[in-house]
C-alpha cells in the first residue's frame, strides 16, 4: 500500500514538473519611453504612431508579443504597420486581451531577457474620435495613451503625447480644457 502511494506521489510529481514551463509565461519588463504622435486628419480620422521602449527583466521571458490599445474599435487591421528595432513585423492581429486593440508578434525579433527594444506601432485610419463641441463649429477630441497592466511592468516612464492637428488650423484656435489631477494644466 505504501509502495502504491509513494508511487503515485512520483507520477503526480512528475506530472506537474512537466506541466510547470507550459502553464505561463512570465513577463516583467519596464517602458522606459512612450512616444504617441495623433496626426488629426481634415477628414475627422487620426494616424495614432506609437514608440514604446521596453527594458525586459533578466528573469523574465522574452517579450514576444505587445499588445497596443486602440483609441476606438473604428479601425481597420489593414491599416495598421509595426516594427521592432527597425525591423517591419507582419504578424499584427487583433489583441485578444485589449479591447479594442492589436497583437503584433515580435517573431525572431522578440525582447530577450535583460535586453532593451523599441516597438512602434501605427494605427491609420481611426475613425470616431472626434465629438461636436459645445461651441458652433468646434469640435472636441478625447485621447488615452495604451498602458500595460501593473503586474506586468514596474518603473517610471517618459511619456509624450504630441497631437498634430489638421492643416489649416490656426495657432490660436485651439482650447484646451482642464485635465485629471496629476497632469498639466497648460498645454506645453
Amino acid at each position: 500500500m505504501k509502495r502504491v502511494a509513494w508511487l503515485m506521489a512520483l507520477v503526480l510529481l512528475g506530472a506537474g514538473l512537466l506541466a510547470g514551463p507550459a502553464a505561463g509565461q512570465t513577463y516583467s519588463f519596464a517602458v522606459e519611453a512612450e512616444t504617441v504622435d495623433v496626426y488629426w486628419q481634415a477628414d475627422g480620422t487620426a494616424s495614432v504612431a506609437y514608440q514604446l521602449t521596453f527594458r525586459n527583466d533578466p528573469f523574465a521571458d522574452p517579450i514576444d508579443y505587445v499588445d497596443v490599445g486602440a483609441p476606438t474599435d473604428c479601425y481597420s487591421l489593414s491599416g495598421v504597420s509595426a516594427s521592432v528595432n527597425g525591423v517591419p513585423l507582419s504578424d499584427i492581429t487583433s489583441s485578444p486581451y485589449v479591447t479594442p486593440g492589436v497583437a503584433v508578434g515580435l517573431g525572431a525579433d522578440a525582447i530577450r531577457p535583460g535586453e532593451s527594444g523599441t516597438v512602434a506601432v501605427t494605427l491609420s485610419g481611426v475613425c470616431n474620435m472626434m465629438y461636436e463641441a459645445g461651441d458652433a463649429g468646434m469640435v472636441s477630441v478625447n485621447f488615452s495613451p495604451t498602458f500595460f497592466d501593473s503586474s506586468f511592468v514596474q518603473g517610471t516612464t517618459d511619456l509624450t503625447v504630441t497631437f498634430h492637428l489638421p492643416p489649416g488650423v490656426q495657432p490660436e484656435e485651439p482650447r484646451w480644457h482642464g485635465a485629471p489631477g496629476g497632469f498639466p494644466s497648460e498645454p506645453s
